[in-house]
């Protein structure tokens, strides 16, 4: 074969690549598309349901799903949300959902503090105060683990009637010296005869912040002379600085 021949056979295979290349480029899908608006209605149905997400209804125009109805708790309408927005394709998430109201302030309240005081890291170390107004729940105190303030708000979420968390949990310095000071206080507070009925509790009700070496008492005791006795046993601690007796009694 000589060379003339050979290139012409060279060219002719190089034009013949490039027509195929160029076809399969067209018949390639291109990287941008996405999904039809009722496959994506499918997958976000799919994957609320996997989720156990109820009670809601799903629409789906132009990418954009749009979540309407009522959900048992903030959790589910934040779970419903996040669930959607990482469906494929899925341009735009519209929350209209709203959370089923609690019977009343007082009964939010009270959900919220069982579930805080249920929670298998809340220690006498730890206080979290709680006020709702229009089932908006407002967190603050302190706690000796940051970790503590996010699983606790989202604990808060699953309760029925929650509109809102406000997490204004402080989260207290890594300190050996309040450490010991924590411990020291505890000791002095639940081995004393007058507080063995506080002692037995599974839930004893005295709480202990310490900040460096600042004592805050928090929680309640049954009389007036138990906050004073639990007060002074406090201020005696050594390496005390300071005590604020926040006990309510009844």
């Amino acid at each position: 074969m000589n060379s003339r021949i050979a290139r012409t056979l060279v060219l002719a295979i190089i034009g013949v690549a490039s027509i195929t290349t160029a076809a399969l480029a067209q018949k390639r899908p291109d990287a941008q598309s996405t999904l039809p608006d009722a496959e994506i209605l499918n997958l976000v149905q799919h994957a609320l349901g996997e989720k156990n997400i109820r009670g809601l209804q799903v629409a789906v125009k132009d990418e954009v799903v749009t979540l309407t109805g009522q959900v048992p708790s903030l959790w589910a309408e934040q779970q419903a949300i996040k669930t959607a927005r990482k469906t494929n394709d899925v341009r735009q998430v519209v929350d209209r959902l709203s959370v089923v109201r609690g019977e009343s302030d007082q009964v939010v309240a009270r959900d919220v503090a069982r579930k805080i005081h249920r929670y298998v890291f809340y220690t006498i170390f730890d206080n979290v105060d709680i006020a709702v107004k229009n089932g908006v729940v407002t967190l603050t105190g302190a706690v000796t683990m940051p970790y503590r303030a996010s699983e606790i708000a989202n604990l808060v979420a699953h309760v029925s009637g929650v509109q809102q968390v406000r997490n204004q949990i402080m989260a207290l310095p890594v300190s050996p010296y309040d450490d010991q000071l924590r411990y020291r206080i505890a000791s002095k507070i639940y081995r004393n005869p007058d507080f063995w009925n506080y002692a037995l509790n599974p839930a004893p009700p005295i709480h202990i912040v310490v900040d460096n070496g600042h004592v805050t008492l928090a929680g309640a005791v049954g009389s007036k002379m138990d906050k004073i006795e639990a007060g002074m046993i406090a201020s005696s601690t050594f390496g005390v600085f300071s005590v604020d007796n926040e006990l309510h009694v009844g």
